[in-house]
């Protein structure tokens, strides 16, 4: 009910029926997840009816199964975008919550704000604009996206369910963003994706060797010393000069000498979309959706060692259940 949108039971972790308020669609019951192993040992998923009293259940059963499954696609769509004026709304709060443990206390806002004030800062934001379309031009945004949650240390643990639903709701709010009315929640974006790189220029040169790709020419460097001048406060002129001198242009003299400058802005230009991009997936990825749909107040929660020790006792306790072959009366939702 969180999501409005439709799930499978085989995508569905243990104890995300109750985290996501997962309901039968069509008599809007609670229900549970469960699995059962054949003799053969291929495990079955299924969400089961807390309770089945009767022939109504049968019914509703039957009436979930017949749904097609381009209508549920179509209809999950549709829901999530019912959502987003209201997130659309505290967006720029929800991804200060998000990311203000990264950050000294009281850090992040204020230095958001001087990096918007900058006059230079605009034409830096086209980089993030080309990074929030190119998400859109992915053949499965949302599978690509998921794939880069998956990679962050603070995501690599959520459950697929997890990583690919806030995938979606990534997707779609990026494409929002990209809106002409949508620009001072892209522009706050944005600068917090730059101060992200920024503020960690010595990491990604620490890290250089791994980022840099000379087989297709990719080096960050470059566009991570601009980011790292921008968030902290260097004048244009100076950031235009070691442009110049970075790219050789200073000291272009022949034809040849101009295109091979030329060739490097372009590498330049590439890298500074592609280190943005993910700043502005894992920036969104701490915006807890879901929670905010009930609590405008909603902080992303890191995952802890308890939460992870509960988890891992109650797939257990719900592993066997589902091996007692739904002897507790309950009957599985198709």
């Amino acid at each position: 009910m969180l999501l409005r949108e439709f799930v499978e039971a085989g995508e569905i972790e243990f104890r995300e029926c109750e985290t996501f308020q997962v309901v039968c669609p069509s008599c809007r019951e609670a229900v549970f997840k469960k699995t059962r192993r054949s003799q053969t040992g291929e495990v079955t998923h299924f969400l089961s009816h807390y309770r089945a009293d009767g022939p109504d259940d049968r019914d509703c059963e039957l009436r979930v199964d017949a749904i097609p499954h381009e209508r549920l696609e179509a209809m999950s769509t549709e829901g999530r975008l019912q959502t987003l004026d209201g997130f659309m709304a505290i967006l720029r709060t929800a991804i200060l919550r998000g990311q203000e443990p990264l950050y000294e206390p009281g850090q992040l806002k204020p230095w958001i704000d001087r990096v918007l004030s900058r006059p230079v800062f605009s034409k830096f934001d086209v980089y993030a604009r080309e990074a929030m379309a190119l998400t859109q031009r992915f053949p499965d945004p949302r599978a690509v996206v998921a794939s880069m949650l998956a990679e962050f240390p603070r995501y690599s643990e959520r459950s697929p369910f997890w990583q690919r639903r806030q995938a979606a709701y990534v997707v779609d709010v990026i494409r929002h963003l990209l809106a002409p009315n949508s620009r001072p929640n892209f522009q706050f974006l944005a600068a917090a994706s730059l101060i992200h790189i920024g503020s960690r220029a010595a990491e990604y040169r620490a890290a250089r060797d791994k980022l840099a790709l000379p087989d297709i020419g990719y080096d960050p460097q470059i566009a991570v010393d601009l980011i790292e001048g921008l968030v902290n406060g260097k004048s244009e002129k100076a950031m235009q000069a070691g442009l110049l001198r970075a790219i050789g242009a200073d000291k272009a003299r022949t034809q040849a000498e101009m295109q091979a400058a030329q060739a490097r802005n372009a590498d330049v230009h590439r890298a500074m979309v592609g280190e943005l991009l993910g700043p502005i997936v894992g920036i969104l990825g701490a915006v807890p959706f879901p929670e905010l749909a009930k609590d405008r107040n909603a902080v992303f929660k890191d995952h802890n060692g308890v939460e992870k020790l509960w988890a891992a006792i109650q797939e257990l306790m719900e592993g066997l259940e589902g091996e007692a072959d739904g002897q507790d009366g309950s009957k599985p939702v198709p």
